[in-house]
């Protein structure tokens, strides 16, 4: 389903001149192999490369070049393996993650990923704020798990998962990282869903 949405997009935008430009200029940076390592990470699709995957792509990549998701790395020093090996991935994650985090593959498929990661309610991560100040905090304030896809997955997927949940995880083939995408507070996600709280405002009128 979210993989005909980002396609259904992927028309819409190239019924126009714009539309069809930002398209191009989107996949250009996809092909750009010196950020292949965060392209796969938003998406490794298994299909390749289409228009909507590359609109969705799009879209997950403006919600983190504007602030409002964002991106951390947490190494593992060990790529995944095929999707099939679950009890090769468990061991790869479970030797390979820093102590703060654990994670549980899942024996079959599920809707929520393949794999659930788990951090302490005390984890930390390093923060410099807008003056240059470096300081800690909470990795994620609002959780402390994300569902975690491993290898393959579409840029439209990712983005459901911000969209529902807030929160996802990647752990792309060829990489040595899992990837953690986050929106900053659940306002933010909210507002993006609902910006200016437009729609939640007009049904409380109805509901009133």
């Amino acid at each position: 389903m979210h993989a005909q949405v980002a396609e259904n997009y992927a028309r819409k935008l190239r019924s126009t001149e714009e539309g069809r430009s930002l398209v191009a200029s989107y996949r250009n940076m996809i092909e750009d192999r010196s950020g292949i390592d965060y392209t796969n990470a938003i998406g490794q699709p298994y299909g390749g490369w289409t228009d909507g995957q590359v609109a969705a792509y799009s879209r997950v990549h403006y919600l983190i070049a504007t602030g409002k998701v964002t991106k951390l790395t947490i190494p593992v020093d060990a790529s995944p393996g095929r999707d099939a090996d679950r009890t090769g991935n468990q061991r790869r994650l479970t030797e390979g993650l820093p102590p703060e985090f654990t994670a549980e593959v899942y024996e079959g498929n599920s809707h929520d990923g393949d794999a659930l990661l788990s951090w302490s309610q005390d984890c930390v991560m390093p923060w410099i704020d807008g003056y240059g100040n470096e300081s800690e905090r909470p990795l994620c304030a609002w959780t402390d798990s994300a569902p975690l896809e491993i290898g393959h997955t579409d840029a439209s997927r990712t983005f459901l998962h911000l969209a529902e949940g807030g929160i996802v995880a990647r752990w792309p083939y060829g990489s040595d990282d899992i990837w953690l995408f986050f929106y900053e507070s659940m306002e933010d996600r909210v507002d993006m869903a609902d910006p200016g709280g437009i729609f939640r405002a007009t049904a409380e009128r109805f509901t009133a």
